[in-house]
């Protein structure tokens, strides 16, 4: 029998929605928990929704990504982006470049390969993006830099 998606999908919303700030060793800031975040779990880039079999997985492993998370204290990868943002001052929108910054933390756990993905806007706060089970890695890739599209993945 198929997992029920709603119901996957409702535990892991309330699992994240009562996440608090949690520190992470290995940027030496707090990490925030936001509908951005849980939001890209469900959305790729574009506003467009990942497949349900892609969805599942990482609604699973939620709580993996917590404990990467509070306990690493090296990052396997980094990027910095300049991206023009919309802003809104006195009902007026404005165009901003800011810098956005990507850290990728990899770990086994539980004999699974994952990788958290934590974001940065210009000076605010560093936020859980994205988390990517059976994250695979060569010598080739492996690095200080982040690879393909931290926006999408």
């Amino acid at each position: 029998m198929e997992p029920d998606y709603y119901q996957i999908r409702k535990d892991a919303n309330e699992y994240f929605m009562n996440l608090k700030a949690i520190q992470c060793p290995a940027l030496e800031l707090e990490v925030h928990f936001n509908s951005r975040g849980f939001n890209h779990i469900i959305y790729k880039k574009g506003n467009i929704e990942r497949p349900r079999f892609e969805q599942i997985p990482r609604f699973q492993i939620l709580a993996m990504a917590v404990k990467i998370i509070s306990k690493t204290t090296t990052f396997q990868e980094f990027e910095e982006i300049q991206k023009e943002l919309i802003s809104w001052n006195k009902g007026r929108k404005t165009l901003k470049t800011k810098t956005i910054s990507y850290w990728g933390l990899i770990a086994i756990i539980e004999n699974k390969k994952i990788k958290v993905i934590l974001r940065k806007i210009g000076n605010g706060h560093l936020h859980f993006w994205s988390i990517i089970p059976y994250y695979s890695t060569s010598p080739q890739r492996d690095g200080k830099y982040m690879r393909g599209d931290p926006e999408y993945d």
